[in-house]
């Protein structure tokens, strides 16, 4: 009786060890599917941003009711209206750059300098490191508005691309 016993605790065990390791196949092979759905998601969504950025990088500038002309500008810069332009250039490379930043100039600058000003709006509770970051390049800052009044090198104002975010709005200061 006890070797009885013995056994059907023994099979038992095994029986609920199996049952656990089917059950963590299960949960491996569950998380395993979640995984992959993630990783075709995001996949999906990179390929989706590569073709927008394409898309921008190629597409014509719209002309505007006074004349000038307005580039395409990315979802993650659509609140911004002239850093949104050479920010969405930016990415697409310096040729596209220069096309832009001379578009929307009506005057004639050096290659490589922007020279209608830049107004920014910040947006409330940004971080100081943000308005350090914007007053270090030459801007200056009062409360959530800063400005740069001159002339500004094109590729200091593609360094501040990562805070766009934090910003609300701009505009330029002489855009007639």
């Amino acid at each position: 009786m006890q070797n009885s016993l013995l056994q059907k605790i023994w099979f038992g065990g095994i029986v609920i060890l199996a049952t656990a390791t089917v059950w963590v196949g299960v949960m491996n092979l569950r998380a395993e599917s979640v995984l992959q759905k993630g990783v075709e998601n995001v996949m999906e969504s990179e390929q989706i941003f590569r073709e927008q950025r394409a898309l921008h990088c190629v597409a014509e500038p719209t002309p505007t009711e006074i004349g000038s002309v307005v580039y395409p500008i990315s979802d993650q810069y659509s609140h911004l209206h002239f850093l949104g332009q050479i920010f969405t250039a930016a990415e697409c490379g310096q040729d596209r750059l220069a096309e832009v930043v001379d578009a929307i100039q009506p005057e004639v600058y050096e290659d490589g300098e922007y020279g209608l000003g830049v107004n920014v709006i910040l947006e409330g509770g940004v971080p100081s490191e943000v308005v350090q970051t914007l007053t270090s390049r030459g801007f200056q800052c009062v409360d959530l508005q800063c400005q740069y009044e001159d002339t500004i090198q094109v590729n200091t104002l593609v360094e501040l691309k990562e805070y766009a975010h934090y910003f609300e709005r701009d505009d330029c200061i002489r855009c007639g």
